[in-house]
């Protein structure tokens, strides 16, 4: 699955054994003199269904741009992230490995697919898993696969076998 980033990169992501649910959404920081502010690019409407649902479209500001016509605006590009969800199974959150240099563990990761893989558990004060995560980075993508259900068999599989990679 091929798709174009706000910021004109092509982002790439291969050897999901399962379906995404929907099409990527985009977050851009975006910083000038009067401070920081944070875009969601979204296929139209999902952002809104989704924020409708939990209560929070009424503080939200909506706009639409056009892609090639914009003035510039004196605004420096922040971080960047790009997520998607696998149906019952996992979320997976893709930055530029650039963005989180500091963020990568010292420690040599598991060798998969997709790059160097680490994992990180969250467990409560008796011990028991809350959560997992699969951190994933090559040379130019740094991929967060979060799973739902900890112990889920299909995590695994899935967090091994993708292959995610953003143009220069």
């Amino acid at each position: 699955m091929k798709v174009r980033a706000p910021n004109g990169q092509n982002l790439s992501v291969e050897g999901n054994p399962w379906p995404f649910i929907g099409r990527w959404a985009f977050i851009s920081w975006l910083f000038g003199q009067g401070g920081g502010l944070r875009f969601n690019v979204t296929p139209a409407g999902s952002a809104e269904l989704i924020t409708r649902e939990l209560g929070d479209w009424p503080r939200f500001k909506v706009r639409e741009a056009s892609w090639n016509s914009r003035a510039g605006s004196g605004l420096q590009q922040g971080k960047r992230l790009a997520t998607n969800v696998i149906d019952q199974l996992c979320s997976v959150q893709i930055k530029p490995v650039a963005d989180v240099a500091e963020d990568i563990p010292r420690s040599k990761g598991k060798q998969v697919r997709g790059g160097s893989m680490w994992r990180f558990d969250d467990v409560d004060e008796k011990g028991a898993l809350r959560t997992r995560e699969a951190f994933v980075v090559n040379d130019s993508t740094a991929t967060s696969i979060i799973t739902y259900e900890p112990e889920d068999p299909k995590f695994i599989s899935v967090a091994g076998s993708l292959t995610c990679a953003l143009s220069n």
